[in-house]
């Protein structure tokens, strides 16, 4: 990734063009022919402030031998990060989640196909829980989950990965190897908004296949500026994949494309309600969101002092107070903590 990194940003270069500073992010998994997923990131727009890999020593239980296993083989990364729009007060946070899930091959086979099946399924549960898990922490997260799914955007009767994974599993008379609902407010799955006749990614001995998706939180389905699916492999001659002189056939996966046109975040203001979101320095915007009502929040973009309505140190987080600050109805709850730095003043009324 690294090579691609530096090749494009000196292909541009060599043109007289800007140079996009591509920067990549790839953490290995364990595949045994070297797949793993990963971002090239655009670093003169886009500043990553952190970079997750989930679910590396996460277990399933393999039926056939009902000894655990590993439930990734490439598992899901993902990148947090914020850019600055033109116009707004304070950089825009979101979230990306970057998924290559367990193949379909052999779903149906009589003696591996139960493997298959509760690799796949729990897989797609993993997934669920943990965007389930950030949206509960933060209902403002922007979060974009894509990738290849290996999996079709309906139900295929096994395991409804899709439907798991979204919030919208089938009934479980209808699939043979069924999850709860996991996942509230339920995700969109750009491909349901698509022209139908083009809802396909890859193709497979003459049907064409809806394999990559790209997932987003209800909370952003307002700003999605465009979407589409760039035709890299699938419209080609078979003929053509494998053949380095072709871009044709450098990949057999077409290529979901979406663009997001994202709102200013709203403003705090002196008065709000105040809570944390993570811990961190006391004068960090990243540590706090803010509320004007106490019931819808987002992420703020001032500090608290004591002119905030109420300031709730959350439980589990520390805020470490780094310059003078007077405050006022302030909550540390039960787990969280306040740690003033030596020659600093924290003034509590």
């Amino acid at each position: 990734l690294q090579a691609i990194a530096t090749k494009v940003n000196n292909d541009a270069i060599a043109l007289a063009l800007p140079n996009p500073n591509y920067q990549p992010y790839l953490t290995e998994g364990y595949d045994i022919n070297g797949i793993d997923v990963g971002f090239l990131v655009k670093a003169g727009k886009i500043n990553v402030t952190s970079v997750i890999q989930y679910g590396k020593t996460a277990i399933y239980i393999n039926p056939n031998t009902s000894l655990s296993e590993t439930l990734f083989d490439r598992p899901p990364l993902a990148v947090m990060a914020t850019f600055t729009k033109p116009g707004c007060a304070t950089p825009i946070p979101f979230t990306i989640i970057i998924n290559h899930l367990q193949s379909l091959g052999g779903i149906g086979d009589v003696t591996d196909g139960a493997r298959v099946r509760a690799k796949r399924k729990a897989q797609a549960e993993f997934l669920a829980n943990l965007i389930q898990g950030r949206q509960v922490a933060d209902a403002a997260e922007k979060i974009i989950s894509l990738g290849d799914y290996n999996a079709y955007q309906f139900n295929d009767g096994y395991v409804d990965v899709m439907g798991t994974i979204k919030g919208t599993p089938t009934p479980a008379n209808q699939v043979v190897a069924s999850s709860s609902d996991l996942v509230n407010p339920d995700l969109i799955n750009l491909n349901d908004t698509y022209n139908s006749a083009q809802r396909y990614s890859y193709v497979f001995s003459g049907s064409a296949l809806a394999l990559d998706h790209v997932l987003i939180t209800q909370n952003i389905s307002g700003q999605v500026a465009n979407f589409g699916i760039a035709r890299l492999g699938s419209d080609f001659p078979e003929i053509f994949y494998g053949d380095n002189l072709r871009p044709e056939g450098l990949t057999d996966h077409d290529v979901p494309v979406v663009y997001f046109n994202f709102t200013c975040p709203a403003p705090s203001f002196a008065s709000d309600y105040f809570r944390t979101k993570a811990s961190g320095n006391w004068n960090s915007l990243a540590t706090w969101e803010s509320s004007t009502d106490n019931v819808s929040w987002h992420a703020a973009t001032l500090t608290p002092n004591f002119n905030a309505n109420t300031i709730n140190i959350l439980s589990g987080h520390v805020v470490t107070v780094t310059a003078n600050v007077t405050v006022d109805q302030l909550f540390v709850n039960p787990g969280s903590s306040v740690i003033v730095n030596t020659a600093v003043v924290f003034t509590v009324l």
